[in-house]
C-alpha cells in the first residue's frame, strides 16, 4: 500500500499565494479556524478566502472545492519518496 502523499503542488497562477496555501491545507482536513492560525490571519478571512474558491471551482462545499482542483490537475499530490 502507498503512504499518503507528503506534499502539494498547486499549478495555477490565477490563484494568490493565501488562496494556495488555505487550498492545500484544506486537503488535510483544517478547519477555518485552524487554517487561519497557521496562516496567522483572522478566520472570517480565511472564510471568504473559502468562499472565493467554492466560485472559482463552482463547489458547494471546502470538500468540492479540493475534489474540483484534483480533477482539474490544479492540485497534484507529490510523493517526495518517489524524487530522486
Amino acid at each position: 500500500m502507498m503512504d499518503a502523499p507528503t506534499r502539494w503542488m498547486v499549478r495555477s497562477n490565477e490563484m494568490s499565494q493565501k488562496e494556495q496555501e488555505t487550498l492545500i491545507l484544506l486537503t488535510q482536513g483544517l478547519t477555518p479556524g485552524e487554517i487561519a492560525d497557521l496562516l496567522q490571519v483572522t478566520p472570517n478571512y480565511i472564510y471568504a478566502l473559502i468562499r472565493l474558491l467554492k466560485a472559482r471551482f463552482n463547489a458547494r462545499t471546502a470538500a468540492g472545492v479540493v475534489a474540483c482542483a484534483l480533477r482539474e490537475g490544479i492540485l497534484e499530490a507529490v510523493d517526495s519518496a518517489w524524487e530522486e
